[in-house]
């Protein structure tokens, strides 16, 4: 992935905060995730592949 920018920032007029927003992700992420027509992650919590990637910060 590369870093570009996206243009104008525009103020956000309904924001969302805390377990609204939790909720919010999670009903996205969900529905993101069924669209794709992949199976759901069969792994725990605890067993999430990531890795750590050195390099800029910002």
């Amino acid at each position: 992935m590369h870093r570009a920018p996206l243009g104008d920032v525009e103020p956000d007029l309904s924001p969302v905060y805390g377990a609204e927003a939790i909720s919010l992700v999670t009903q996205l992420t969900r529905e993101s995730w069924s669209l794709s027509g992949r199976a759901w992650p069969q792994y725990v919590r605890s067993e999430t592949p990531y890795r750590f990637v050195p390099g800029r910060t910002s």
